[in-house]
Order: structure tokens, then C-alpha cells, then sequence
């Protein structure tokens, strides 16, 4: 209950207190009297609460379309990843064939090899056959008849040419 006197003098309140705002803007509505009491938590002012409520809508539009943005990017990586994985099994798969026509060219190679020195091999038995119905001196050939043989080798390099030059000398004669 409020204590009323009457005097003459100086009044000091037993109690005062410095009301500050958390927050800055323009009062609408003052919700005491000067001289009533007040309790702590009581509400003293209403603060225009128009600023605050359009920052929060722009804050909450900022977070959805930051949102909507990261999807987006989730979305991106996983569709490069995915291509990135399509990709290394591209590679793989042109490994795998670079691998695989590189083999069936070392065998096709070593069957040309092969085929190539049976060839010389027949040719040699040839000039050898060559030689020595010459030497026998057969019903075939007189004296007087001159037997020119030419014969073509192909000879790789591996035989040298001091071989080739022998099969050719032997290939070349005339009686």
C-alpha cells in the first residue's frame, strides 16, 4: 500500500534503477505511469516491431535461397561424380583394349615371323635342290647350256647380310 506525506524537502527514492534497451527503435506504447511500481520482468515499452519482423523475413528468404543453393550443388556433385565414374570406366575399358590389340599384334607378328622364316627356309632348300641337280650333272642340263637362277630373298635384319649374300652367291651360278 502506497504511503502518502505531506512536507516541505528533498525526496530520494529508496531505490532507483537505469531501464536500458536491448534493442534500438521507436516506442509505440508506453505500458506504465510515472510513480507506479513496477515488477521485474513487467512490460515498460513496446518497441515498433515492423523492422525486426521484415529482417527476419529477408533473413529467412537468405536461408532458403542458401538452401536451394546447396541442393543445387549437391545435386552437381553427385552428377560429377557419377560422370567422373563413367569416365574412369571409359578408360579402363580403352586400356583394356589398347592391351588387347597390342597382344593380338605380338601374336600376329610372331606368326609372321614364323611364316616369314619357313619361307626363307624353303627358299634356301630350293637353291640347295638347285645346286645339286647341277652337280650331278643330269640328263637335263649339258655342257654347253648356261642355267642363269635368280632368286629374291627377303631376309631379316636379324640374319645380317653376310647370310643373305651367301644364299644369293649360291642361288647365282653357271655351268
Amino acid at each position: 500500500m502506497p504511503l502518502e506525506l505531506t512536507a516541505i524537502g528533498n525526496v530520494q527514492p529508496m531505490e532507483s534503477v537505469d531501464v536500458t534497451s536491448q534493442v534500438t527503435g521507436r516506442i509505440i506504447t508506453v505500458d506504465f505511469k510515472e510513480g507506479d511500481f513496477v515488477k521485474k520482468g513487467q512490460l515498460l515499452f513496446s518497441i515498433d516491431s515492423r523492422p525486426f519482423v521484415e529482417a527476419v523475413k529477408e533473413a529467412n528468404a537468405n536461408l532458403a535461397q542458401s538452401q536451394a543453393a546447396y541442393h543445387v550443388a549437391e545435386a552437381n556433385l553427385r552428377n560429377a561424380e557419377a560422370q567422373y565414374g563413367a569416365a574412369k570406366s571409359n578408360v579402363l575399358n580403352q586400356n583394356a583394349g589398347v592391351l588387347s590389340a597390342q597382344g593380338n599384334l605380338n601374336s600376329l607378328k610372331a606368326e609372321s615371323d614364323d611364316a616369314l622364316s619357313l619361307l626363307n627356309k624353303q627358299k634356301a632348300m630350293f637353291v640347295l635342290a638347285i645346286l645339286k641337280a647341277m652337280r650331278r650333272k643330269s640328263a637335263y642340263f649339258s655342257s654347253h647350256v648356261t642355267l642363269t637362277c635368280m632368286l629374291t630373298l627377303s631376309v631379316p635384319a636379324s640374319i645380317g647380310t653376310g647370310a643373305a649374300e651367301a644364299i644369293g652367291a649360291a642361288a647365282r651360278f653357271s655351268k
